[in-house]
């Protein structure tokens, strides 16, 4: 096996001992070979040229061209001192390197190296210098010092009664090491102070606890006051300094476990720990998981029913496909953030884009937003998500519902990287913006130049949406073998129909309106005699009505049913009916009641709630009133009594004839209550005028009235 020459710096192996030597000098005519001993202290050794070569062929000895006896090769820059320190080096080892073969014997180098310690580094330093550059690999990089590996790293020092460490040059007292005693206080005041509270500083935290565990507490008995005194050995050699709790605290404790604890769990999550996953990891394709967020769009906006009315910032909710990153629906309005407003996203989803984008006055064709279908799994946030609200999106299209912890908007990434590209996109162009420096000194307030409706925003993002899933290529998609074989670009569109033609999903279609059904709130009604009532409400249903529900109920007892319902309409509620094609029986308002029909729960809540403190309101007058007529009939039954005396005789007989008294005064009032427009009966004519007896005519100490209330106390206090 042919070897090729011997060249200088040539690396050899004794296969024999295994010993390394490389090759530092070479002369042919006078066949010297010198080589350097680079495991052992032997330095430098003259071998014969021919003989060298004729153990390599004979395989005694072999030349190797891996081994880890080179100086490293750096990627980056080195220090700026070390490479200084490596410039001096060299320039002192250079006339020594002059010398030629005569460097290799040992007291020509001796004397030379002598002389150039007169005017540069001392003899130590060069004899170091010259072994690092043979051993090393003969180039400037191998002179540089390996300061790295100064020291005992890993290794703790012995303490003794020493000092360790620099000595101090202010102060009187030497200083304290830091002993095992030493390091348990760090380790517990560490935990205690630091680590528990992100507001101390590493340098409060140890003034607390060298308070705690190395000082002693006591009363001053003059001015009663609480004071602290070190301990005789700190008093001695003095405190731990923060400099040794520092290093102890970098060498010793977890301090990514304590920033953690300082920082909270989900604040350090989020911001501070590394990342390694990719949001494609656990899906299979398109439809396997959908991501669902809502922020609250930068843009002031206006009414669209009465003209420049500001009405505040809308609500945009999106909804994206992690697979592929396409945008499947969204919702702009003002409610929410909150479920109703994910509701309207989730219709979204599954509706004709072309008629939802056509309703917006915006034409798309049939394949330019081909996303109908419902996910295998969704998530979203839990103040919108986790509720009972979401059952029936899980039985009825069995969809996984997932909600990301509290406080953790990375875990879904996806969706909240479209918010950002969205706004980037709005902020050159629209009016009523509202810049990150709104609110400052000198800056125009946005609302001011609000003229934008949500019908705007509407007619914009549906183009803006579909240049995102169709022409705007991902940075940093993790495309897989399978999509670069096949060409597959990095845009949404295309990953959306390469995934359903390769990798689909559990997809499912649904109709809206069964989807409006499942997402809406869920509640109980009561089956009334009056009617099925829920919230203050009545309604009915024709299913009501054929089965007597209402009369059932009267003559037996009320009974519950669940059902479904808008917040935002009180006109119809849904009862759960499995019979039923569409799984619920629609029921409207009755008649009485359909004043109500154009408002929402909420409002009709807050009529009724007005309603009753109306009526608490009007109680001291209610039962006054009632108080008031109670009086005029008690006045009238006195006055009655007072006419009444002349009749005490009255015997049974007088009972009779009460017929023909009847038609007798029945006739005479007809004459005195006839109608007549004539003269003289403006004021009523001879209509009969009742006496009306005064309250003020009464007498209390009649022996036939009654005593009231107050005369009763009146007369219980005078027997007291």
């Amino acid at each position: 096996m042919s070897h090729g020459p011997i060249l200088q710096g040539d690396v050899l192996r004794f296969a024999e001992t295994g010993r390394h030597v490389r090759v530092v000098w070479i002369e042919q005519p006078a066949d010297l070979l010198v080589v350097f001993d680079l495991e052992g202290d032997e330095g430098f050794s003259r071998a014969s040229f021919r003989g060298t070569e004729a153990m390599i062929a004979a395989g005694s000895v072999e030349p190797v061209f891996e081994h880890g006896f080179d100086a490293p090769i750096r990627p980056g820059p080195i220090s700026e001192k070390r490479a200084d320190r490596g410039k001096v080096l060299m320039k002192a080892i250079e006339p020594l390197l002059a010398m030629g073969v005569e460097l290799f014997d040992d007291r020509k180098r001796g004397s030379a190296v002598m002389r150039a310690a007169a005017d540069g580094p001392d003899r130590k330093t060069l004899h170091a210098a010259l072994d690092r550059y043979f051993r090393h690999g003969m180039t400037p990089a191998a002179v540089i010092p390996g300061f790295l590996n100064c020291g005992a790293p890993n290794r703790k020092k012995r303490r003794g009664l020493v000092k360790l460490g620099r000595p101090r040059r202010l102060g009187k007292r030497p200083g304290t090491n830091v002993t095992p005693e030493i390091e348990k206080i760090f380790e517990l005041g560490i935990r205690r102070y630091y680590g528990r509270n992100g507001r101390i500083s590493l340098a409060k935290a140890r003034v607390l606890m060298l308070t705690e565990l190395c000082m002693e507490r006591r009363i001053d008995p003059d001015t009663r006051r609480i004071v602290y005194t070190a301990k005789p050995l700190y008093e001695e050699e003095d405190f731990p300094t923060i400099r040794q709790l520092s290093y102890w605290f970098k060498e010793n404790a977890d301090i990514f476990a304590i920033k953690r604890e300082r920082t909270g769990r989900k604040s350090y999550d989020r911001n501070l720990r590394g990342i390694t996953g990719s949001a494609q990891s656990h899906v299979r394709g398109p439809g396997s998981r959908y991501e669902i967020d809502a922020t609250i769009i930068n843009i002031y906006v206006v009414s669209e029913l009465e003209d420049g009315l500001i009405i505040g910032r809308p609500v945009l909710y999106v909804v994206v496909d992690v697979f592929s990153k396409m945008i499947v629906g969204f919702y702009i309005g003002l409610e929410g953030p909150s479920w109703v407003g994910a509701m309207m996203a989730l219709v979204s989803v599954v509706e004709n884009k072309r008629e939802f984008c056509a309703r917006y006055g915006v034409i798309i064709g049939d394949g330019e937003w081909p996303c109908e279908f419902l996910p295998e799994a969704l998530l979203g946030d839990r103040g919108e998500i986790a509720s009972r609200i979401i059952e029936m999106l899980q039985q009825r299209h069995n969809v996984i519902v997932e909600n990301a912890q509290s406080h953790r908007p990375d875990w879904k990434g996806t969706v909240e990287k479209r918010f950002d590209l969205i706004d980037v996109e709005y902020r050159p162009f629209v009016s009523g913006y509202v810049a990150p420096d709104f609110g400052e000194r000198g800056v125009r307030d946005p609302r001011l130049d609000a003229i934008w409706t949500i019908s705007d925003l509407y007619r914009t993002m549906i183009p803006l949406i579909l240049h995102f899933n169709n022409r705007h290529k991902l940075v940093d998609y993790p495309r897989d073998g399978a999509m670069i074989r096949d060409g597959v670009r990095a845009i949404p569109a295309e990953l959306w129909e390469w995934g359903i033609a390769t990798r689909q999903g559990r997809m499912r279609r649904a109709s809206v309106d069964a989807v409006k059904f499942a997402v809406m709130p869920t509640d109980t009604c009561t089956v009334r005699h009056k009617g099925i009532y829920f919230r203050g409400l009545y309604y009915t249903c024709d299913r009501a009505e054929v089965e007597d529900w209402f009369a059932h109920a009267r003559q037996t007892r009320w009974s519950s049913k669940p059902m479904s319902y808008d917040l935002r309409s009180v006109r119809h509620i849904y009862l759960h009916d499995d019979s039923a094609p569409e799984g619920y029986v629609v029921c409207k308002l009755l008649p009485q009641f359909e004043c109500y029909e154009n408002l929402s729960f909420t409002e009709v809540a807050a009529i009724m709630a007005s309603d009753k403190a109306d009526t608490a309101d009007r109680s001291v007058e209610d039962v006054t009133s009632q108080a008031d007529v109670a009086a005029m009939m008690q006045e009238t039954e006195r006055a009655a009594r007072e006419r009444g005396k002349a009749f005490r005789s009255r015997r049974p007989k007088d009972v009779k004839g009460i017929r023909e008294n009847h038609a007798g005064e029945k006739a005479e009032r007809r004459r005195d209550e006839a109608f007549d427009l004539g003269e003289g009966r403006a004021n009523g004519g001879n209509v009969h005028q009742l006496p009306m007896p005064s309250r003020h005519d009464r007498n209390d100490d009649d022996d036939g009235a009654e005593p009231t209330l107050s005369q009763l106390l009146k007369r219980k206090d005078d027997t007291r």
